[in-house]
């Protein structure tokens, strides 16, 4: 998903048509997930990528045609084979995949730009792509209103959602009534791919210490929504926090209010003032949020929170045990357990070796 995050960005920027490149179906394993997507510019610059090099110049030679007609078009890619002249080139990546090609000109950007006007204020959407000719598409946001040039089936839409989050049903057709003449109706089913587009993951950083800031950059290029909550204002700011999306100056009391935390929601407390940790820790700690991280020693987590029992789901230390030694290495040990969080189920933790000076 964070690819399409990277390329509603270059969307913004770009005024010339483009191609999107997107991963509508894998067959076995592959290098990126199905809904990976890449952009290829006219100039044959590309944001993003689809396997670890063997197929883009081919999608680039591909997209040429897309350019010239128009049309969307999909092409079908065997990376199993592990021969230098096969495209897995080596790679032996086990699989096949399924790959979308569709030009992007004026009128999409403009449901694009919508798409991410409505992704940025927290509402999912659901893109369904319809995939016999002439390809078309529309979208659903989960309040019920879509847009996008098909108006779709005749098809009651707002399951869909429940359908794919919920009960995990991989939807690939829908039917359609038409009408043939005045009299006969015939249903046809259609091929279609379903993308559910998220908002960016919300990362807190409470702290504006020198350590936040490769933990920062990394959140960021993760496909994270970073937000920093400190107090210092001359420390808070984007001179060092260029990746950052938000700031939020203040103590904690002043700050906590302008929040409305998430269950898909991430902190890591690491101000290192112990005063300031407490309070933010004390107001956060009856939250349901995906995680809670607390920066040093389990022991200074103790006594923040005034007892000798940290519950199961405050992360302390913060970190997985990779013997991490700096802050670059800490914001990795950070940011692989937040992922790991994301992608696999929870597991209790070796207690990390190291630990910062209080």
């Amino acid at each position: 998903m964070k690819d399409f995050h990277l390329i509603y960005k270059a969307l913004e920027k770009v005024e010339s048509d483009s191609v999107l490149a997107t991963i509508i179906q894998v067959e076995g394993s592959a290098y990126k997930k199905q809904g990976s997507c890449m952009l290829l510019l006219e100039d044959g610059k590309q944001v993003g990528l689809l396997s670890p090099g063997c197929l883009e110049e081919e999608l680039k030679s591909r997209a040429e045609q897309v350019f010239k007609t128009g049309k969307s078009q999909i092409f079908k890619y065997d990376l199993a084979e592990e021969s230098d002249l096969s495209w897995g080139q080596g790679y032996g990546c086990n699989g096949i995949i399924h790959v979308l090609l569709e030009r992007i000109g004026e009128n999409e950007r403009k449901v694009y730009r919508l798409l991410k006007v409505l992704l940025d204020k927290g509402i999912n959407v659901l893109n369904v792509k319809k995939l016999n000719g002439p390809f078309d598409q529309m979208f659903i946001a989960e309040n019920g209103n879509s847009f996008g040039p098909w108006k779709g089936p005749n098809k009651v839409f707002a399951d869909l959602f429940e359908l794919m989050e919920k009960e995990k049903v991989k939807i690939t057709h829908l039917e359609e009534e038409k009408v043939i003449g005045t009299k006969k109706v015939m249903s046809v089913s259609l091929p279609v791919y379903l993308q559910l587009y998220e908002p960016k993951r919300s990362l807190y950083v409470i702290g504006a210490g020198k350590d936040a800031r490769p933990l920062v950059s990394l959140a960021a290029r993760n496909g994270f929504a970073v937000t920093i909550c400190d107090w210092r204002e001359e420390l808070a700011s984007s001179l060092h926090f260029p990746e950052a999306d938000s700031f939020l100056i203040g103590f904690p009391h002043e700050v906590y209010p302008q929040i409305s935390f998430k269950d898909k929601d991430h902190v890591i407390i690491m101000s290192h003032h112990f005063q300031r940790d407490r309070e933010w820790l004390e107001l956060l700690k009856e939250n349901k949020l995906k995680y809670l991280g607390v920066m040093g020693p389990r022991d200074r987590t103790r006594r923040l929170l005034g007892t000798n029992d940290i519950p199961e789901e405050i992360y302390s230390p913060a970190g997985l045990d990779i013997g991490a030694a700096d802050e670059a290495e800490i914001a990795v040990s950070i940011m692989a357990e937040i992922l790991q969080g994301l992608y696999k189920p929870k597991k209790r933790r070796n207690i990390p070796l190291w630990t910062l000076p209080e």
